[in-house]
């Protein structure tokens, strides 16, 4: 059975579902603009929708796991928004769109935070439970 999840976790997988909504949200603009006959020299249409279709279901996924207590989607959660950073940061300083490289960067580093909080590594580490290892157990056969 899986506690309930502390405000920071649901915040973090609040933040993460989105982020891989919008990643299947692009890759659904990708096959739309495939389809309807978009030049594909420069990139592939249907081979980067692919990508952004398992990239954005995984997030997604794990975003949701997050939401619903699920400890699993910390992992991916924290992966996803590490890739996020150098994204932000190409996005602002490489190619120039500061307007785009803020945002994400600022979303990522609260994902970051949140998952990284007090609460939220308590909450996946069990601490918050009593169990066999717990120091509420203290029978000499209980650790």
């Amino acid at each position: 059975m899986t506690a309930r999840p502390p405000a920071s976790v649901r915040g973090a997988g609040l933040i993460v579902a989105v982020q891989g909504a919008a990643g299947l949200i692009v890759a659904a603009v990708l096959l739309f603009r495939a389809f309807g006959g978009a030049d594909q020299r420069v990139a592939n249409g249907f081979g980067t929708a692919v990508w952004f279709t398992l990239a954005g279901g995984a997030v997604l996924a794990a975003g949701l796991a997050l939401l619903v207590g699920r400890r699993w989607g910390r992992g991916l959660a924290v992966f996803a928004e590490l890739l996020l950073l150098p994204v932000a940061w190409y996005l602002g300083v490489g190619s120039h769109r500061v307007l785009l490289g803020i945002p994400v960067g600022v979303m990522a580093l609260t994902g970051l935070a949140l998952l990284f909080s007090p609460t939220a590594l308590r909450w996946v580490s069990g601490a918050d439970q009593p169990g066999p290892a717990s120091s509420a157990n203290s029978g000499p056969n209980s650790r």
